[in-house]
């Protein structure tokens, strides 16, 4: 559970950098597509844990991160809540009213997306230099998040190139995103059935 809240707090907030590096930013009926390679590095283990592969984000509707290698599994994140899907089965099914935090990640990950600097600074204290952005958790947000700062590096002016999340524990990821473009197409039908939580 621990994972999957680290997840959402990643997706919803961090594939967009903050808004004075003026980012592309995702207009009305686009959704932007990635692939994503991360290295999962904890405490007492000597090699980091590798995983790649591909996400969609469609605003309005939400996100879906599917990891390729090393197994499948995806995990479908919306307004009604969280899906994860592993071997053609649901194995995980959470109302967004079972998550107290969830709409608050939502409203903030609207507030990166439309270039709301004061929102981000709510919830983060914020660093920028050149291409590197530093954000420190707020000690007085009230949210009980498990992290101790992100770092996104940008690509010159366009797309993050990576964020390293650094959580209290010391373990972090450090996550690449690659070949990112933004598309009009519309999302299949088996995206959209997942996005809406229905069985596989």
């Amino acid at each position: 559970m621990m994972r999957l809240c680290f997840l959402i707090l990643l997706t919803f907030n961090l594939i967009f950098p903050d808004c004075s590096l003026a980012a592309p930013m995702i207009k009305e009926g686009e959704s932007l597509r990635c692939r994503f390679t991360m290295n999962r590095h904890l405490q007492g283990f000597n090699k980091p844990l590798h995983s790649e592969g591909s996400l969609l984000l469609i605003p309005g509707k939400g996100l879906l991160w599917k990891t390729e290698q090393p197994f499948s599994s995806i995990v479908a994140i919306s307004s009604s809540g969280i899906n994860h899907y592993a071997n053609n089965d649901k194995i995980l099914s959470i109302a967004s009213q079972q998550i107290p935090f969830l709409h608050t990640l939502r409203q903030l990950f609207e507030q990166a997306l439309t270039g709301n600097e004061e929102g981000l600074s709510q919830f983060f204290h914020i660093h920028q230099e050149n291409q590197r952005i530093e954000l420190r958790k707020r000690p007085d947000i009230g949210i009980s998040w498990p992290l101790q700062k992100i770092i996104v590096q940008r690509e010159g002016q366009n797309w993050v190139e990576s964020v390293e999340i650094v959580k209290e524990n010391g373990d972090r990821d450090i996550i690449h995103f690659l070949e990112q473009r933004l598309t009009q197409n519309a999302p299949t039908a088996e995206e959209i059935a997942l996005l809406a939580g229905a069985d596989p």
